[in-house]
């Protein structure tokens, strides 16, 4: 399994109430049987087979997939200054 980025594009051929939102989106890969790993606004951190994850693309109008190729970083809480 790779993991892929799942991203809401902006498209002007397709109407905003045709392109499915995040948690649709999020449904759509889990009932395909790929594992959401991350959310952010638009995207969708998946891991899927390479062929799995062009095909979920595909299912969601407005939706593009590209494979990821940095970690998931979890920012760190800012540091409290010193005095």
């Amino acid at each position: 399994m790779s993991r892929f980025v799942l991203y809401c594009r902006s498209l002007e051929a397709i109407a905003p109430s045709d392109v499915p939102e995040p948690e649709a989106a999020a449904r759509a890969v889990r009932a395909a049987g790929a594992t959401v790993l991350g959310r952010g606004s638009g995207t969708l951190i998946i891991e899927a087979q390479p062929e799995q994850a062009e095909r979920i693309a595909r299912q969601l109008p407005g939706w593009s997939c590209t494979p990821e190729t940095r970690d998931i970083r979890t920012p760190r809480p800012p540091r409290l200054g010193a005095g």
